[in-house]
């Protein structure tokens, strides 16, 4: 699929769903953002796979700096890995947005008849990252 076609709309999604990186992304000018001088802003544009298909998905900065702690600085690296989707309210512009919190792709459950819990010694049940939009309790 080329860049720009089939974009993610928040309503095609809902909390918890779970979306897969296909590419490293790319940076094409917005077609809705200029900055006020008139020039076009650079959208962040990765292609995704979730269960109603592959999507255009433009990150956001928050969304960026997000997968970058769990996977790095290199958007190659993020091709295969998979992020949780949140939806988070922005009362002061009276829409939602799409929030990823990205999943530990690296480690992997052990499971054994004995042990149905995932839990093993040197290794952690796969989960999402920390999730920063939430309070602790």
């Amino acid at each position: 699929m080329k860049i720009g076609q089939a974009f993610l709309k928040i309503t095609e999604v809902k909390e918890g769903d779970i979306m897969e990186i296909l590419n490293e992304g790319a940076w094409v000018e917005s077609k809705q953002f200029k900055y006020p001088d008139g020039n076009p802003k650079q959208d962040c544009q990765f292609q995704i796979r979730l269960p109603l298909g592959e999507r255009t998905f433009t990150m956001s900065k928050t969304n960026r700096e997000a997968c970058k702690e769990a996977w790095g600085d290199e958007t190659l690296n993020w091709i295969g890995k998979t992020a949780r989707i949140g939806i988070t309210p922005l009362p002061q512009l009276k829409k939602n947005m799409i929030t990823l919190f990205p999943i530990d792709n690296s480690v992997t459950r052990f499971l054994s008849p004995s042990n149905t819990t995932g839990d093993s010694i040197g290794a952690k049940a796969t989960t999402p990252t920390s999730d920063p939009f939430r309070k602790a309790a």
